[in-house]
């Protein structure tokens, strides 16, 4: 049950990056979906203890604090999801999630900055290279 989980988990997280990627918001329907389907899933998937649920769960609480000093430099939707997804994989999982995302993403700018098509301002949603990792890390 919990390996189809994660693949239920995957489609809500894709259509999030997808819109991420494309207006650089993400719509509440599908933020609300995917808090639906992981909270769900975290009581119906017991491989893992409460401390360590828990441990996700701050973890997204800390990168929505993160969000609010920074003036969204980590938006508000990305802390939700990392913090719904911290629920139901975990801290260490989560973690894990947050460093292939961020090496992602950083390749990524280092490759624009270096073709001279990015200044350094530009912004750069960070959902698409989520849901890349989590594919990467939970479904493979």
């Amino acid at each position: 049950m919990c390996k189809v989980m994660n693949w239920v988990v995957l489609l809500p997280l894709i259509g999030c990056g997808v819109t991420d990627w494309k207006k650089k918001s993400i719509p509440l329907c599908l933020l609300v979906l995917l808090g639906m389907i992981t909270t769900a899933s975290a009581f119906l998937c017991h491989s893992i203890s409460i401390w360590e649920r828990a441990l996700g769960v701050i973890l997204g609480i800390l990168l929505l604090l993160v969000s609010k000093c920074s003036h969204e430099a980590i938006g508000y939707g990305d802390s939700w999801i990392i913090l719904f997804l911290g629920l139901y994989l975990g801290g260490m999982q989560t973690l894990q999630l947050l460093f292939w995302a961020s090496a992602m993403a950083g390749v990524w700018s280092l490759f624009f900055l270096w073709r001279r098509k990015w200044n350094k301002q530009a912004t750069l949603p960070f959902l698409p290279f989520l849901a890349i990792s989590y594919i990467g890390v939970v479904c493979i």
